[in-house]
């Protein structure tokens, strides 16, 4: 897409835009802050006794787990290196269940954007999300969204992860001139002095350092959709809605810049490596809560 295609839309286009990309946002099924465990576990098929028998205190399982694989537990703690690839999902899966004492009906597979997601169903009680968080990312796995459900007075939590460590698709981002990325207005003054930074400050969506990207051939609308949706879930209070779309021009960024898909975003890529403010323009300025453009 030429920044010419975003800037030739006139006030009425931009508005209409908005008010359909509101619509879709608002009537999707896809609430990634809100995980729907009833529609990826059949958690109403499994006794109750079953249930009660898994309802525990993760930390005494794992601790009880020896040594082997990518992490151990000790005095209820992971005890684990940095991982510096991913573990298949038929291995993630059999080293979680192992050290955790799970079933088979406690994961779940997802078909991502780009890629696939695991799905682990745990205990929401004492620090158990904190134990499944840290040994999914010791086998290259990071925590993108969650959810509970309360089943015979038990909580019980899900959380979806992607795969850290994916393939560089560099090649096929670079087709494209321009990449782009939104910001909110108050970030773009500095964004301008030192350029964009990998950041896992991300409200929809817990990740680690990522500089988040969109496709160059994204159509209109769901430029405009994906900026509503992060002024949104923007509840700082010096969000007024203002939020400037930059186009990032490839040519200024190294070339052995990997570039990867985004697992969560069908438009989207991100890269792990800060942007220069020399490869940085704005390319449009909208105001999400008027639902209006505004010059820059």
């Amino acid at each position: 897409m030429a920044k010419k295609d975003i800037i030739r839309l006139n006030e009425d286009e931009l508005r209409e835009i908005v008010k359909n990309a509101v619509y879709k946002t608002l009537t999707s099924t896809a609430q990634e802050d809100n995980l729907d465990i009833s529609s990826l576990f059949n958690i109403d098929s499994i006794p109750e006794e079953e249930l009660r028998q898994q309802y525990v205190d993760l930390a005494f399982t794992v601790s009880s787990s020896g040594y082997g694989g990518r992490f151990m537990g000790a005095n209820g703690k992971i005890i684990k290196e940095e991982a510096t690839s991913t573990l298949p999902i038929d291995e993630t899966k059999h080293q979680i269940q192992t050290k955790f004492h799970l079933k088979d009906w406690q994961f779940a597979t997802q078909n991502g954007c780009n890629g696939i997601r695991l799905v682990v169903l745990y205990p929401g009680i004492f620090k158990n999300t904190k134990l499944i968080k840290e040994a999914m990312l010791a086998c290259g796995w990071s925590l993108a969204v969650k959810g509970f459900i309360i089943k015979d007075k038990m909580i019980w939590r899900a959380m979806s992860f992607d795969p850290i460590f994916q393939k560089d698709v560099s090649l096929e981002a670079r087709q494209y001139k321009y990449l782009y990325h939104w910001t909110p207005l108050y970030n773009y003054d500095a964004i301008s002095i030192e350029g964009l930074k990998p950041r896992s400050e991300n409200k929809l969506f817990d990740y680690p350092d990522r500089l988040h990207l969109i496709k160059g051939n994204t159509p209109n609308d769901e430029f405009l959709n994906i900026g509503w949706q992060l002024c949104k879930a923007n509840k700082r209070l010096k969000n007024k809605g203002n939020y400037v779309l930059l186009s990032i021009d490839l040519a200024m960024i190294p070339s052995n810049t990997e570039i990867y898909y985004d697992p969560r975003y069908d438009w989207g890529y991100y890269i792990k490596t800060s942007v220069p403010p020399n490869a940085i323009k704005p390319v449009l300025g909208y105001n999400f809560k008027k639902g209006e453009q505004f010059s820059l």
